[in-house]
């Protein structure tokens, strides 16, 4: 479940977190309005949720990137 903390950092924005899709909470720096800094986890979380269940494919790994490595 996203979230965000009740009161800001020392620069003024709030610190939000989600749920990666390794199930691990993952923490960030968002904005100064905790209403859009919640919407942005709640996104984040959603995109993360897709990726588990299989409907958008793992960004960080490119069939390129795996393929220079296995050539050296």
């Amino acid at each position: 479940m996203a979230g965000v903390r009740n009161q800001r950092r020392s620069s003024g924005k709030f610190q939000g977190w989600f749920t990666d899709h390794t199930g691990e909470r993952k923490w960030f720096d968002g904005t100064r309005s905790r209403a859009e800094t919640l919407r942005i986890a709640q996104r984040l979380e959603d995109e993360h949720r897709q990726i588990r269940l299989g409907y958008i494919p793992l960004k960080n790994c490119s069939p390129r990137a795996f393929a220079e490595a296995r050539d050296e």
